[in-house]
């Protein structure tokens, strides 16, 4: 680690991996590794190269499911009473305990290039190492440093992603109101507030959305942002002593936790539970995952992939077996493929206005995710089909996929009422889903709203995320005046860059952009909703799910 420190610090970057079992560095106890499987591996690079994959391989012929486990379940069932023992004889609190599954046959590189398209994970990371090669599909980030901010963000607390909406979101709900989901995070936050201590400034370190609930494709979580000021002249090996291994994959008190993992488990660990990650020339940025959801490949032999949970007091012994298998359903449940969007409003005189802002906002996205985005022959062919439509307006809608193909599809244009009745939707975004930024085909909760305000008589649907802030309409945005002036929610909350909001920006000098709760929307004076195809309306009236009216305003 060292070693790596120095060499970006003298200009290079550098990646690699650090497994579960270098903790024994930090006088932690683990079990032996098998021989010549290292326990850091880091390479230096002299530059980084940003690398655009438009030909992805397509969805596998043979699904990779899990093929073998190493417990089954009387054996999972013994270890587990085996450590409820021991918390109820004072020796820990939580113990996360795991086990390693084997995979069926496939290529690792496509197998990562197909999951992480689809999934996007944030901390996901492929390394080929010679001896070995790593498919990482990670949601959890261990340590991240900018210039001496560091944050960490534990994950503890699981429910599956449903297929419905409805469902999907009252599970979501079920695991932000669990008392047994928080009481059990809230002390792997303690453990991550205590480690960064000792390595931050007096006073620095701060707790950010405690348990906040975050959705990722197949999996819901809760997460809270742990962050603080490195001391002067700590660097990367001394961050990493503080807090390596994860709090959230060992348990609580660490040491003696891991005492009973490394008598409780067979195997030990290697990649699985270590980190996976980077740093950027001159040391003052890095970041680096936990490495959960990791599949990994040891010459020629079979993938594994570790699967775990925490075990505390009042933990079931069915309902954690169940957890293994929704945490293992990313390998063979990923969501549908998805495309970028762009609909644009074509005049009368065959003209889509602002084409330019739509062909930038597209290519910045399909940047941003990896798509191959032909912008010359998207325009081109925008053009031609906005001839086709005059005299009469039309909406053009523009799907892209990620290896480039672009479908057109065209619809009659009508424009937005001058006034309009609201929905407050009974579900929260989340306002970390990088997706939220980008104008997608994953839009099931907006639709799915949309369709019942308007069953409800009403004509749009507004959505909050998971901090309470109002973010934006199902295909409107939004813009609020309270008394000191008008307000805008800022991307961060998780919102389309609407072209709509960036005019009614430059429309209205000394507009703020702040987050909203519903307490600010209460006090309105005036709302408006818009998009750029249908135009701008003025809301006067939102309901909640229950039929109340949270916010009226009399039009004269």
């Amino acid at each position: 680690m060292h070693q790596a420190e120095t060499a970006s610090r003298n200009g290079a970057w550098v990646a690699g991996f650090i497994a579960y079992e270098a903790a024994g560095a930090f006088g932690l106890p683990v079990l032996p590794t098998p021989t010549g499987h290292p326990l850091v591996w880091m390479a230096s690079f002299s530059r980084v190269q940003q690398v655009l994959l438009p030909h992805l391989p397509k969805q596998p012929t043979r699904e990779t499911t899990i093929a073998h486990l190493s417990l089954d379940a009387a054996q999972y069932r013994q270890d587990l009473e085996a450590i409820l023992d021991a918390i109820g004889r004072g020796e820990t609190y939580q113990v996360n305990h795991t086990l390693t599954a084997t995979i069926t046959p496939c290529d690792p590189a496509k197998l990562f290039l197909h999951l992480q398209g689809l999934h996007r994970f944030p901390y996901g990371a492929w390394l080929n190492f010679g001896v070995g090669r790593i498919a990482s599909f990670s949601p959890e980030l261990l340590i991240e440093n900018n210039h001496g901010h560091i944050i960490t963000a534990p994950i503890k607390g699981t429910r599956p992603r449903l297929e419905t909406v409805v469902a999907d979101q009252q599970l979501a709900r079920e695991l932000e109101d669990s008392v047994k989901d928080r009481a059990e995070h809230v002390m792997i936050v303690d453990m991550a507030r205590n480690d960064l201590g000792r390595i931050c400034t007096t006073g620095s370190v701060q707790v950010e959305h405690l348990c906040a609930r975050r959705s990722f494709s197949t999996i819901h979580h809760l997460e809270t942002r742990v962050k603080g000021r490195l001391r002067e002249h700590v660097g990367f090996a001394e961050v990493m002593a503080a807090i390596f291994p994860a709090a959230s994959i060992t348990g609580a008190p660490k040491k003696r936790t891991m005492e009973l993992i490394r008598q409780r488990e067979r195997h030990p660990r290697e990649i699985y539970t270590g980190s996976i990650g980077w740093l950027a020339p001159g040391s003052q940025r890095w970041r680096f995952n936990v490495a959960i959801r990791t599949v990994t490949w040891w010459g020629n032999a079979m993938g594994t992939l570790g699967l775990g949970g925490g075990i505390v007091a009042d933990s079931k012994v069915e309902e954690e077996w169940r957890e293994l298998a929704d945490k293992g359903r990313f390998l063979d449940h990923p969501p549908k493929p998805f495309g970028l969007i762009e609909t644009c409003l074509v005049n009368r005189e065959g003209v889509i206005p602002r084409l330019n802002a739509h062909l930038q906002r597209l290519s910045r996205s399909a940047d941003t995710l990896g798509f191959s985005c032909p912008i010359i022959e998207i325009e081109r062919q925008l053009r031609h089909r906005a001839s086709l439509c005059h005299p009469r307006p039309r909406v053009l809608r523009l799907v892209l996929n990620m290896g480039g193909e672009i479908t057109l599809s065209e619809r009659e244009w009508r424009p937005s009422p001058p006034l309009l009745q609201a929905y407050l939707a009974p579900a929260s975004s989340d306002r970390w889903d990088g997706l939220l930024r980008h104008k997608t085909t994953r839009r099931a909760m907006f639709d799915h709203f949309l369709a019942e305000a308007r069953n409800k008589g009403l004509d749009e649907c507004l959505f909050v995320n998971t901090m309470g802030h109002l973010t934006e309409g199902a295909i409107r945005a939004v813009a609020v005046r309270l008394r000191a002036g008008w307000v805008v929610p800022p991307l961060e909350d998780g919102l389309l860059p609407s072209l709509w909001r960036e005019a009614f920006i430059c429309e209205h000098p000394g507009v703020q952009t702040r987050s909203l709760t519903l307490e600010d929307l209460s006090r309105a004076e005036e709302i408006r909703v818009g998009n750029a195809v249908s135009g701008e309306s003025t809301v006067t009236r939102i309901v909640d799910d229950a039929g109340k009216v949270i916010w009226e305003k009399e039009i004269i």
